[in-house]
């Protein structure tokens, strides 16, 4: 039996969403793919490679509001302006964790002994007004190998009259397989929905 829960985060042209499938013994280590296909607020497709970032964003930390006035993360960006870190973390936290990177290394969730590799790929708009990620996780157990995949995106608008400003939309999709030898514990209500951003800089 499979339980599943599509969601979608909201804000910040970026969208991530998880997908938890059970497999058989495959390899022990996640693996993500090389380049994806990403669409940007103007309507364009292009192909980005892994840990591509978003130059207006290098060297920067921005927290994200929902409409309903409440952050909902943190997030920090790298010297080429790649996603590298979901600080204070309040999506499926409760499998996740409040802090999650992507640097396409192992690390543990909340419920060992799953581990996750995730990395994103980022672009920006000719003109340098808009941007889009797609983020990508990957879930393994030891012995057991890979339980799981996920998927994010997002396409978001830099502020024409402040610098420190971008609005967006934020998805994400979860999936939680049932049919592992262990409890992943979720709460259903944080596993669905869709929300606009604002996202200020805080460094």
């Amino acid at each position: 039996m499979r339980r599943t829960n599509v969601c979608h985060w909201f804000g910040l042209g970026l969208s991530c969403g998880f997908l938890w499938s059970a497999s058989g013994c495959a390899e022990s280590r996640p693996t993500l793919p090389a380049t994806v296909e990403v669409e940007l607020p103007d309507g364009t497709t292009v192909t980005v490679e892994q840990g591509s970032g978003i130059p207006s964003l290098a060297n920067s930390a921005w927290e994200f509001v929902g409409a309903n006035g409440q952050a909902f993360v943190t997030i920090r960006f790298g010297t080429k302006g790649e996603l590298t870190k979901f600080e204070n973390n309040t999506i499926a936290s409760d499998i996740l964790g409040t802090t999650l990177l992507f640097d396409g290394q192992l690390h543990d969730t909340g419920v060992p002994p799953v581990q996750y590799s995730a990395a994103t790929f980022g672009a920006e708009t000719s003109t340098g007004t808009g941007f889009a990620f797609e983020g990508l996780l990957s879930a393994s157990v030891p012995i057991i190998g890979t339980v799981g995949s996920g998927q994010a995106s997002a396409s978001g608008m830099f502020s024409a009259t402040d610098s420190d400003v971008m609005t967006g939309t934020f998805r994400y999709s979860f999936e939680v397989n049932s049919d592992l030898p262990f409890e992943i514990p979720f709460s259903a209500d944080n596993l669905n929905g869709t929300l606009t951003f604002t996202a200020t800089r805080v460094e």
